[in-house]
């Protein structure tokens, strides 16, 4: 299914204004160059809490029993 234009900048509208209220205990009146930071990397860290799992804790459980599953 092919997006047009006005789809695609209705998601970016809808994810600035839902994401704006991520960090509002930092940042009192966001700008828009806060804004769209924030549309762009939701996550406001990478430590071990907010980052990937599979860089900090390795393979999940599912991951390992699909993995025992099909080896021989």
């Amino acid at each position: 299914m092919v997006r047009s234009r006005a789809w695609r900048r209705h998601q970016v509208s809808r994810l600035k204004s839902k994401r704006k209220k991520y960090r509002a205990a930092t940042v009192q009146i966001p700008s828009s160059t806060v804004v769209g930071k924030t549309y762009r990397t939701p996550c406001a860290c990478s430590c071990y809490i907010c980052g990937n799992q599979r860089i900090n804790h390795g393979v999940n459980m599912q991951e390992r029993r699909a993995k025992l599953r099909f080896t021989d």
